[in-house]
């Protein structure tokens, strides 16, 4: 969610003009420093600043106050499971997921009312039962890329041809290589160095970390 529009408009205006004076052969590094000062003054402010205390109280980040915050219940929960029901349940599961993914990239990033809208106007039941037979966002176009590695038309149905990239199945993927490799006691070092070895794309909180 972008809680400032209007400075991310005004930003990007100001570096379509650093790059129109560049091509112009202007003398644009004193604006270009003037504007990189500012931005990293401004961050240094943002970073250092304090973090309300009833906020801290209520959403502590050290892990044995979170650990008290939490509602009595079983921690662990047995597995009663042979090998093949096992397989079952994660086939089951990584199918799922990535079934949803197809199915909500088309769609992703607009209002329930504007899905609802979409499925009406194609003849699709709502809540939805299938992948979208037509692009619901068609002014995107059909060479738009989904995380600039996929043509959104591959999440339609007539061009399904495999599971595209996308961010929710990378991470699946991802816990999966991190747990092979470093085993059940991984810990976030071993999560940063897979990141770093691993990660092709990153968004949202894990593009900041």
């Amino acid at each position: 969610m972008s809680y400032f529009s209007e400075l991310e408009q005004d930003f990007r205006s100001a570096l379509d003009w650093l790059s129109l004076r560049r091509e112009h052969s202007a003398d644009y590094e004193p604006v270009l420093r003037e504007l990189a000062g500012c931005i990293m003054k401004a961050q240094e402010s943002l970073v250092n600043m304090p973090v309300p205390r009833e906020l801290a109280e209520r959403e502590p980040d050290d892990l044995n106050s979170i650990r008290q915050l939490r509602p009595r219940g079983v921690r662990r929960i047995p597995l009663e499971l042979d090998d093949a029901g096992l397989y079952d349940r994660m086939l089951g599961a990584w199918l799922g997921r990535a079934a949803g993914c197809i199915m909500g990239i088309p769609c992703e990033g607009m209002s329930k009312d504007g899905i609802r809208e979409a499925a009406r106007y194609f003849r699709m039941q709502y809540p939805l039962t299938d992948y979208w037979a037509m692009d619901p966002k068609p002014q995107l176009g059909p060479r738009h890329l989904h995380y600039g590695m996929t043509p959104r038309k591959a999440f339609l149905k007539r061009h399904i041809r495999r599971i595209g990239a996308d961010d929710d199945l990378t991470y699946t993927l991802l816990g999966l290589l991190i747990l092979e490799e470093y085993g059940p006691d991984f810990t976030p070092d071993d999560v940063g160095e897979a990141w770093l070895k691993y990660l092709p794309m990153a968004c949202t909180a894990e593009h900041v970390a």
